[in-house]
């Protein structure tokens, strides 16, 4: 395989010379059995670093233009672990835009990118493909299935924490539980796909929507509420005023996720909701790191989502409607 080391124009220059049949032949035999990590933030490319921890092979999918198509890159990946000992992985990233069947796919974009995110790489997705989506939020996971009917859609989701201290330099800052599931009941993950996530540790869920409904729901009320407050997590059980806030805004997320016939299992979302802001006390929450950032948010899929069977089965969350008004101001006009 031809790799480019980093933006030589003789190489961009060679790739134009390779013919289409050519690059196709040599994805489809040398990838095969690999997966295609798009979106590169903390997630991502600690799933990256998993993958060749194990020695299962990935590539990263990078965003280039069509003109870039031919665009393959030797990287380093390096892994910063719990224990602060540094791993470093070869890695290789391609453009969206290459030639090749790809036959799984992991989706760790924000949940508001992932539709148009997915769009450029459907010709290259055969009918047999697997999609495994690992974002936050809700609502994404459906509407992808109906653009692509002959495809398996896998969720999954993690409590592991991740940031991203450079380009392709992730630290893992936190332990966790990390599962997948098919979206469609009815149909079976191969035996393959089953055996390569369980090597990196993921564990397979019967009812994986009870899961993604479990840390939508802790989400809903830590995302917002800090991200507004500009405080860790675990400010939300210090500072009173927040504490009532957290506890009025469970019980409305209960209601509508009781309703639902999508309890949180236990003794109930504020236990659950002060045993993650105690564990991740010191942590920033994503949609706090978003705003302070500058970024967009994926309220629409998190707090939004739940708004919307809220309203479908009005059910009054006064709270929750006000808390999405507040962080869409804040998407306008960010922090002072």
């Amino acid at each position: 395989m031809i790799i480019k080391q980093l933006n030589p124009l003789a190489f961009q220059v060679y790739c134009k010379k390779i013919t289409t049949d050519s690059r196709v032949k040599m994805h489809t035999n040398n990838t095969e059995q690999a997966w295609y990590i798009l979106g590169t933030g903390a997630i991502g490319t600690l799933w990256a670093a998993k993958f060749l921890q194990h020695s299962i092979p990935c590539r990263l999918l990078h965003r280039s233009t069509p003109e870039q198509s031919g665009d393959v890159i030797s990287r380093k990946l390096n892994l910063i672990g719990l224990d602060d000992h540094q791993h470093s992985y070869d890695l290789v990233s391609e453009s969206i835009y290459c030639n090749g069947e790809i036959n799984r796919i992991l989706v760790c974009t924000k949940s508001y990118q992932c539709i148009a995110a997915i769009e450029p790489l459907i010709p290259r997705l055969c009918d047999a493909a697997t999609i495994l989506i690992l974002q936050n939020g809700m609502g994404q996971q459906q509407e992808l299935a109906r653009m692509l009917p002959k495809q398996q859609i896998l969720l999954a989701s993690t409590t592991e924490a991740a940031m991203i201290k450079s380009p392709l330099e992730v630290k893992h800052t936190g332990s966790g539980i990390s599962s997948f599931g098919c979206l469609d009941h009815s149909t079976q993950i191969s035996p393959d796909i089953t055996a390569q996530l369980k090597r990196i540790n993921m564990q397979q869920e019967q009812n994986i929507e009870a899961v993604l409904w479990s840390k939508l729901s802790v989400n809903c009320v830590i995302n917002p509420l800090t991200a507004i407050h500009n405080c860790r997590n675990g400010q939300l059980l210090q500072n009173p005023k927040l504490l009532s806030l957290t506890q009025q805004l469970c019980t409305e997320v209960e209601a509508v996720t009781t309703a639902m016939d999508k309890p949180i299992k236990a003794a109930g979302l504020f236990d659950k909701v002060r045993i993650v802001a105690t564990a991740t006390s010191q942590n920033y929450s994503s949609m706090q790191q978003d705003i302070q950032y500058e970024r967009n948010t994926e309220i629409d899929f998190i707090n939004g989502y739940l708004q919307q069977h809220a309203d479908r089965l009005n059910i009054p969350c006064p709270l929750n409607r006000q808390i999405i008004s507040q962080i869409k101001q804040l998407e306008l006009s960010h922090y002072p």
